[in-house]
């Protein structure tokens, strides 16, 4: 029986791979999705027998651990993780599990591989060992304790990278340097836009460096920063703080400093932000600002994220404020000059395509090093 279950676990853990990155891909493209069902049987399934065979590599020798350990362990590690890069990358839109399903398809093909280069065929034979021994289950217990937080962290890190990569459009990247943030250069006609992607808190240096660039550009900086003028905020979030906290320097700096540059704000005041958004800034902010009880604050917020709000503080704070910088822009090059745009990273691949819909064309890019590892 030990060969047939092998197996069956095998093909089953590699139907729900495929079950599933056909019904996330179909999800993404706004087709029906009548997989669904399927899927879900196909995968509670597997998740039984991924419980069954963790036990059977801690038990017998008889069970090979080279197909069938990552094929066990991918299921609990994904479940945990996998809520990370899908909420970053796609919210809770249909599909957001793509992040999750394309790697079990990854780990099923390599199991699979894994099996024809033992066997040199596609059945997978237990070992011809004992069927116990209290060493390889010392042995086998030991080496789940390395293997799964190691598997966890490679995860963890391969799905981060995917989301951010594909949240931000290109324009933040973990690399073996550290946090990464992307400039890319538009030309249209004579004039250029320099989409120079930022974050609040990094390292001084990143900075200091920017600041000295845009002295040396010969362009105009369209700045980031929501005017409040009739205090419906109440405060601001505490940025040079959260950045001493972490050993880094805050963004805010960036402002106050280097006044030969020519710049101009870009973007909205809180006048054109619904009261659900302000409502919702409003607890943001409560919870980092140190002044009430953050656990109070914190259930205010819940209370108030509920998915309309959320969708409505999209609309606000991103897709409004995207449109006004477009437009800032336009204007801009209507006065005949070229832009450079330091603004968050999330805002710059939705700006950028928008651009190139204008006619503006991709240049050159290049990368910062924000926070060094």
């Amino acid at each position: 029986m030990l060969p047939l279950l092998l197996n069956a676990f095998l093909v089953l853990f590699g139907a729900d791979a495929i079950l599933s990155c056909a019904d996330d891909l179909m999800a993404l493209g706004g087709l029906p999705r009548p997989l669904e069902g399927v899927r879900g049987v196909a995968a509670g399934v597997a998740m039984a027998g991924c419980l069954l065979v963790s036990v059977g590599l801690v038990v017998t020798p008889r069970v090979p651990w080279r197909p069938l350990v990552l094929p066990a362990l991918f299921p609990w590690v994904a479940t945990v993780l996998s809520p990370i890069p899908t909420l970053l990358t796609f919210g809770l839109e249909p599909g957001g599990s793509i992040l999750v399903s394309l790697p079990q398809l990854v780990v099923a093909i390599d199991a699979i591989l894994a099996v024809r280069r033992r066997t040199g065929g596609w059945w997978l034979r237990p070992e011809g060992v004992p069927a116990l021994s209290w060493w390889h289950s010392v042995k086998a217990i030991g080496w789940l304790g390395l293997c799964t937080p190691a598997l966890v962290a490679t995860l963890f890190v391969a799905e981060l990278q995917v989301a951010l990569d594909v949240s931000s459009g290109g324009y933040i990247r973990l690399t073996g340097r550290g946090i990464e943030l992307t400039e890319h250069q538009l030309y249209r006609g004579g004039q250029y836009v320099r989409l120079v992607a930022m974050q609040h808190v990094g390292d001084r240096q990143f900075y200091e460096k920017l600041l000295d660039e845009l002295a040396q550009f010969d362009a105009l900086v369209l700045d980031e920063g929501v005017d409040d003028p009739d205090q419906r905020l109440g405060a601001t979030v505490p940025h040079v703080a959260i950045a001493e906290a972490l050993g880094l320097d805050s963004q805010d700096a960036f402002h106050a400093r280097n006044p030969g540059v020519r710049r101009r704000n870009a973007d909205v005041t809180t006048r054109e932000f619904s009261e659900p958004t302000v409502a919702l800034l409003r607890a943001a902010t409560g919870i980092l600002d140190g002044v009430g009880d953050p656990a109070v604050e914190l259930l205010a917020y819940v209370d108030l994220a509920t998915p309309e709000t959320m969708e409505q503080a999209k609309v606000d704070i991103v897709d409004r404020r995207n449109a006004h910088l477009v437009a800032e822009i336009e204007r801009a090059a209507a006065e005949g000059e070229s832009v450079v745009v330091p603004w968050g990273a999330l805002h710059l691949g939705a700006v950028e395509a928008e651009l190139q819909a204008r006619g503006w064309e991709r240049g050159g890019w290049r990368t910062r090093v924000v926070v060094a590892w």
